[in-house]
């Protein structure tokens, strides 16, 4: 791959990006990306997704089809070919007991979606940014073995991953669980689901609407018209090697843009409110785990505005104020500038970012390269930094422990 193969690849791939971007807005005009699941703030919120699947595969469900959507789910690697249908019931958040981790058993927690019939139990794990839990598909499992029924794990995530070891512990894949992406087997199943109610026009819209949420989770909304016509013109032996050789530096390329530009500004917008900025090096170095940066000032004794992550794919990124000092739950204390409600971690509140900063993907790089990032996060420290002066000047010393930043 030469520099003249990669930029032609990547101005060919920008015509058909721009394409697509006035397909995009000629919906918006048109009224076709009103989606109740945006509106309403749902598509990041695992428990709403779970709700949604729940009730599709209820055979005694409000959209009136029957078992024909649960029929259509269960040919999705033969989950259970034998599946008492009419008998089934659904579940959401199914509670098996206090969660107890040790090496002999370990049980307990809350199942995301159960389907129970007499003789067989499904269980869907359902992850959509919520990191792993320990030993938590171990627990699941060792619940189902329990009942002395036949029994299938599902591990549903956005892309298909497998569960981490923390969770599974000595489960094997496709023996002990099954892995399912929303990208595939959800997607596909959810389009049989729109054929099967197409007598049924509410049901049809809701599903269509749900789709597109999916789509958009999994980047696949891309104009299918934009998307053959480029895939059309790469579609030769050097524009796949100038794909392959941009693809493998990527990575590399993300962390540049995270040094080059996002720490800089960052740095200028501490300086500019009086303030010192510190970046985790898990940031710095573009590594999957627990991540973030902050803003702190001297006078704040060792209070921080922290922007946080504590996903290994740097999903669901929030705000918070943290203290090095622990305080007691009875002195807990929220603040304005935050709408979740206090937690011994975040004593004063805290807050997810918007979704178009929610999670750090590709299109995040936009924000950070045009300022946009910068400014959002400037919005944040102008809300919170005259609560803070207020909380010193009145409290002094309160707060919660600093992560370990050594």
């Amino acid at each position: 791959m030469t520099d003249n193969e990669l930029i032609m690849l990547l101005n060919e791939s920008y015509t058909f990006f721009q394409m697509d971007k006035q397909s995009k807005q000629e919906k918006q005009k048109l009224g076709e990306n009103f989606n109740v699941f945006n509106i309403l703030g749902l598509e990041y919120n695992e428990i709403q997704h779970s709700k949604f699947i729940s009730e599709l595969l209820n055979v005694n469900g409000k959209h009136c089809m029957g078992n024909a959507f649960l029929k259509e789910f269960l040919k999705i690697d033969g989950i259970f070919e034998d599946f008492k249908l009419e008998k089934s019931t659904s579940a959401i958040e199914y509670y098996v007991g206090v969660v107890y981790n040790n090496e002999e058993l370990s049980t307990g927690g809350r199942l995301d979606i159960i389907l129970e019939e007499p003789e067989r139990i499904i269980v869907i794990e359902n992850k959509i940014y919520a990191s792993d839990q320990q030993n938590q598909l171990l627990r699941y499992y060792n619940h189902c073995k329990s009942t002395n029924k036949q029994f299938k794990i599902i591990y549903l995530t956005l892309n298909g991953d497998e569960p981490s070891e923390f969770s599974k512990k000595q489960l094997k894949k496709s023996e002990d669980y099954l892995c399912i992406s929303y990208k595939y087997e959800i997607l596909n199943w959810l389009e049989e689901c729109v054929k099967l109610a197409h007598d049924k026009p509410f049901v049809r819209e809701n599903l269509n609407q749900y789709i597109r949420i999916i789509k958009q989770l999994t980047n696949q909304d891309m104009n299918k018209e934009a998307q053959n016509k480029l895939f059309e013109k790469i579609d030769n032996q050097k524009m796949i090697e100038s794909y392959v050789g941009l693809t493998s530096i990527w990575s590399n390329f993300k962390k540049y843009i995270i040094n080059k530009h996002l720490v800089p500004s960052l740095d200028n917008l501490a300086k500019k409110h009086n303030l010192e900025f510190q970046i985790d090096d898990n940031f710095i170095n573009f590594i999957g785990r627990e991540t973030g940066f902050y803003f702190t000032q001297e006078r704040w004794n060792n209070q921080s505005i922290f922007f946080w992550t504590e996903n290994k794919d740097w999903r669901n990124f929030y705000v918070f104020i943290n203290m090095k000092s622990k305080v007691e739950e009875g002195k807990f204390k929220k603040l304005g500038c935050f709408n979740e409600e206090p937690t011994t971690t975040c004593p004063y509140g805290w807050e997810y970012l918007d979704s178009e900063y929610l999670n750090w993907d590709d299109e995040l790089l936009l924000k950070i390269r045009n300022g946009e990032y910068a400014d959002y996060i400037e919005q944040w420290l102008e809300r919170i930094i005259p609560e803070m002066n207020i909380l010193n000047e009145r409290y002094g010393i309160g707060g919660s422990r600093l992560r370990n930043q050594e």
